[in-house]
């Protein structure tokens, strides 16, 4: 398998996603996770007073499992992973642009790089 990542991507960047993910109502209608005890894992990884990644990266392959094997969830396309991990780029003098996860914008072009 593959290694998971670092622990400040679970601190920073992907933080909204592995919540959507492992406490939806999906994945928690299953029975196999209590809703208490994920907040708790997920709270004290973001806070740094323990690093979960292990863990996490756990949880996050057994949902993506049971969604692609149990539910028959369809795998995304390119296209259909690039449209929905849009962010937003604020250049220098305000004017936003739209990028993909896979563009890479100049870095002397970007004032502020918001996720949404």
């Amino acid at each position: 398998g593959f290694s998971p990542p670092d622990q400040s991507w679970y601190m920073q960047q992907l933080v909204r996603y592995i919540k959507s993910t492992i406490l939806s109502e999906q994945s928690l209608d299953r029975g196999y996770f209590q809703r208490e005890f994920i907040e708790n894992i997920l709270d004290q990884h973001i806070s740094g007073r323990a690093n979960h990644r292990l863990l996490i990266w756990s949880l996050l392959s057994f949902e993506w499992w049971n969604r692609l094997f149990l539910d028959k969830e369809p795998i995304a396309s390119r296209n259909e992973i690039n449209e929905s991990h849009k962010r937003k780029i604020v250049l220098r003098g305000g004017r936003e642009e739209q990028a993909t996860n896979l563009e890479a914008p100049e870095p002397s072009r970007i004032g502020q790089l918001s996720w949404f």
